[in-house]
């Protein structure tokens, strides 16, 4: 029998080797999602009360609520409409983690919460761009760290305050953003990380001016 008959026929049963691994591997992760999620099914509720809920953070906002920017004070309004709802990070945990933990009856809750959160971080993002954008530097500065420090993962955030800090020549905290950054499992933290060195190494201009690469 010729060489590349052979060749080909080995080529076949790696193939279909591979393929019959690839299907035991999909079948068993399939089983314990179900086994997972009829557990969660089954779970008992769980008290929530000690959550760490999260406040909006209105002592580094300023008031816009007569601001003559109409941008700036529908923005403030929309952080106001949070001030009284439950806030929780649960950005990191699946349904059905939730429901393992917390109990199944919870899960419509929990949802609200992190959904509150979510509008939270991307409210403060638009907040703080459009402060800076209106010069108002020192503002969105706070309004941006306040943010990085309430588990933001919205690129902009931390594309505005390293900007920032390269503009004051604040080498050290911008490593503390990639350091934060580094930490992720987010498809986009390399790319973020990238944008970050690269600002980071024009710390040392006298005159700093960063556009981000789209």
């Amino acid at each position: 029998m010729p060489v590349f008959f052979i060749l080909v026929i080995m080529l076949c049963v790696f193939i279909a080797l591979e393929k019959s691994k690839s299907d035991r591997l999909t079948t068993k992760k399939s089983e314990e999602f179900w086994n997972n999620e009829q557990l969660a099914n089954e779970a008992r509720r769980q008290d929530i009360s000690s959550l760490e809920f999260i406040p909006v953070p209105f002592d580094v906002i300023p008031d816009l609520s007569q601001d003559p920017d109409e941008v700036l004070r529908d923005l403030y309004l929309q952080l106001q409409s949070l001030a009284d709802k439950k806030i929780v990070n649960l950005s990191g945990l699946t349904n059905t983690e939730l429901k393992l933990k917390y109990g199944v009856a919870n899960l419509d809750a929990l949802i609200s919460y992190d959904h509150n959160y979510m509008v939270l971080i991307r409210t403060l993002s638009r907040l703080a761009q459009t402060l800076f954008d209106s010069d108002r530097k020192n503002e969105a500065r706070e309004i941006a760290l306040a943010s990085v420090r309430l588990g933001s993962d919205i690129r902009a955030v931390y594309i505005l305050l390293a900007k920032l800090y390269a503009e004051s020549n604040e080498i050290a905290k911008i490593d503390d953003l990639i350091d934060r950054v580094t930490k992720w499992s987010s498809l986009t933290k390399d790319s973020l990380l990238e944008s970050l060195n690269e600002i980071r190494s024009h710390c040392n201009l006298f005159s700093y001016e960063y556009q981000e690469k789209l």
